[in-house]
């Protein structure tokens, strides 16, 4: 099934490290990535303004495939939701 997610961080740094550690834990295949920026400057009152950037990115990824018995398996908590 094909998903999109979306990540969101104040570093690229940051932002890397979270999208790496999605990729290697949920995800089958990755179709796209798209990256986008944002920078604002917020004035403080006293006449300096401090910038602000944003870092984002949307991915599209494929769900890993369940592996084995894992197909017809149910969870316990679909029992209790």
């Amino acid at each position: 099934m094909t998903k999109v997610k979306l990540f969101v961080a104040d570093s690229v740094e940051t932002l890397e490290e979270n999208i790496n550690y999605f990729l290697e834990s949920e995800v089958e295949q990755v179709i796209d990535i798209n990256y986008s920026t944002s920078a604002a400057a917020i004035p403080d009152g006293y006449g300096r303004a401090e910038a602000y950037c944003n870092f984002s990115a949307l991915v599209h990824y494929e769900v890993k495939k369940p592996k084995g018995d894992e197909k017809n398996a149910t969870a316990v908590s679909d029992f209790f939701a």
